[in-house]
């Protein structure tokens, strides 16, 4: 049920997203349903391997006017990143694997993403010893039915000290 208060709003989100054509840019995607989904990635520039554990949160936020439902979500680790621990916000679920390249992924799934709110994940990380990269590539994508193009993708590097 809509309220009186919350037809501008859901007017001027639905005039955007025919605006924009249902678009995905830089880690954000608007869907004609008046969701606005963002993907951000908060990771340190640069580790060193004899540096003590930093932390790592990824975040997948609506923005819009509508909940989000049915929302998955991959985040792939570089080998160069080792996960010392991780934990995620309530009404996320996870599995992990190791895929060919030796890439840690850890997929998540969430019922719904309801307007304002989000579904966090936060890592506890070490630079990889002897690994043989310069630099790590955190690549997270999400997808739904209600996102434009299936699938909205942000990607970070971190840089590898010696």
């Amino acid at each position: 049920m809509t309220t009186n208060r919350s037809i501008p709003a859901l007017i001027a989100a639905m005039a955007l997203a025919m605006t924009l054509g249902a678009c995905k840019h830089s880690g954000v995607a608007v869907a004609s349903g008046g969701q606005i989904i963002n993907i951000d990635i908060d990771a340190p520039r640069t580790l060193t391997e004899s540096e003590e554990t930093k932390q790592l949160e990824i975040e997948i936020a609506n923005r819009g006017v509508s909940k989000l439902s049915r929302l998955n979500f991959d985040v792939i680790m570089p080998v160069e990143l080792i996960v010392q621990s991780q934990t995620q916000s309530p009404g996320v679920t996870w599995t992990e694997r190791v895929t060919a390249g030796g890439q840690k992924l850890y997929h998540y799934e969430v019922d719904q993403v309801s307007v304002g709110s989000r579904a966090r994940v936060t890592y506890h990380i070490n630079a990889a010893y002897g690994s043989t990269g310069t630099e790590g590539k955190i690549e997270v994508t999400a997808w739904s039915d209600q996102l434009p193009g299936d699938r909205l993708i942000e990607t970070k590097s971190i840089a590898v000290r010696r």
